[in-house]
């Protein structure tokens, strides 16, 4: 299918609405056979921000260092196929010192303040993401940044409410 639309002249460097190219869903979808078609093709468009991504997602901080000084301005807004940026996959995954080397790229604290409030395509934030993990370090790092904790997600549920659905009681207290 992917090489037919290929010959027939489909944008192989589109984006969706989340800001995702057809290689970068293929990569985050682990589908090699769609990223071979596409590479062949000539599409390299999404490259670093989806080994951004992956990296921030598996806890590879040398790996998100490398990327993020590859690229000027890095890419630090780069979303998934839900909406989410590095920040909220690596605050998911618990990965504190991916966290703080993205949150050390931003340029100021406006900036950090941005990230960790920002929100994904369900109204999710780094801080919900962080206390339905339950790494409290990470909580408290965000909450540093002045992390929204009344944001609420499409289902109207908050940080609060996630970490004690999820019995993340240390979450809770700080």
């Amino acid at each position: 299918m992917v090489k037919a639309l290929l010959e027939l002249g489909a944008d192989k460097d589109k984006r969706s609405q989340v800001g995702l190219t057809d290689l970068g869903a293929a990569q985050l979808e682990n589908r090699e056979d769609v990223v071979e078609l596409l590479l062949e093709s000539g599409s390299r468009a999404g490259l670093m921000e989806i080994g951004l991504l992956v990296a921030a997602g598996r806890g590879d901080a040398d790996e998100v260092k490398r990327l993020l000084s590859l690229s000027c301005p890095p890419p630090l807004n780069t979303r998934d196929e839900k909406g989410r940026t590095p920040l909220m996959r690596a605050c998911k995954k618990g990965h504190e010192a991916v966290m703080e080397v993205l949150l050390g790229h931003y340029l100021n604290d406006k900036e950090r303040r941005a990230a960790v409030c920002d929100e994904d395509s369900e109204h999710r934030t780094p801080l919900m993401y962080a206390a339905e993990g339950g790494n409290a370090l990470i909580v408290r790092r965000l909450l540093d940044f002045e992390a929204d904790v009344s944001a609420e997600s499409k289902t109207k549920r908050t940080a609060l409410m996630e970490a004690c659905k999820c019995g993340r009681y240390r979450v809770v207290e700080t």
